[in-house]
């Protein structure tokens, strides 16, 4: 399946935070503004060529009067890269009311 790339979310381990604060400080990064459906300790968003990126860090998702600590499964690594497995991804979507996010990982499992 080809497709372009519209948006990234990274999720940071503690140990590498500084690292990563280091390399985004080249794409202008934004402080995400508080959002009812996740809590992150550090949360910010970036251009990185024609997508949208969101990096954050000690990420929580917040549904009703649940708070569920958002710990990635590593399904598969690409090129050094750990990837977040697409129905976890879902999920949390689906708890932040993304829908739309949703629908675009239905569509890439078929």
């Amino acid at each position: 399946m080809n497709c372009q790339t519209r948006a990234l979310d990274l999720i940071e381990l503690n140990r590498d935070r500084s690292i990563l604060l280091t390399v985004i400080q080249e794409y202008d990064p934004q402080n995400l503004p508080p959002h009812a459906s996740f809590h992150s300790v550090l949360a910010y968003r970036m251009k990185v060529g024609a997508s949208d990126c969101d990096d954050v860090g000690n990420f929580t998702v917040i549904s009703g009067s649940d708070v569920e600590p958002c710990t990635i499964i590593v399904s598969r690594i690409v090129q050094e890269v750990p990837l977040g497995s697409p129905e976890q991804w879902q999920a949390v979507y689906r708890a932040m009311g993304q829908s739309e996010k949703v629908r675009l990982l239905e569509a890439f499992k078929k």
